[in-house]
């Protein structure tokens, strides 16, 4: 398997593990295993455009913003600020003192969702 297919396979991994949390009433390991849907996914990115991403949330996400969306323009402007915005929340569900709602780990689950797809379709093309 290539660097691209098992990043994409952990990402549709977790994925599955959010929905899986969603369903189970766990929205804060939902939102978690969300927001990595979307980290692996934007690394399986990185790799099919050539990069060789570090494990560095910021850097994954530095790269995939400044050269998958702004200078190649291959993915939308929209999915700029999700990184970020995903890896905040999940900041929240994991460490600090409160707990997740039903409605947030929807919202981030949808997100992630349409993140990962629109990634796989655009690298399987």
């Amino acid at each position: 398997m290539s660097h691209q297919d098992v990043f994409l396979a952990k990402s549709l991994e977790n994925l599955h593990g959010a929905e899986l949390a969603f369903n189970h009433e766990s929205y804060n390991v939902s939102v978690s295993r969300a927001y990595y849907a979307a980290f692996h996914a934007a690394r399986a990115a990185l790799y099919r455009y050539g990069f060789t991403p570090t494990t560095d949330h910021k850097t994954v996400q530095s790269l995939f913003n400044s050269e998958l969306c702004n200078r190649r323009k291959i993915f939308p402007a929209t999915l700029k600020s999700l990184l970020l915005d995903m890896q905040n929340r999940r900041g929240i569900a994991d460490y600090e003192l409160t707990m997740t709602s039903k409605s947030e780990a929807a919202k981030q689950f949808k997100k992630a969702q349409g993140f990962v797809i629109t990634i796989q379709q655009e690298i399987m093309r």
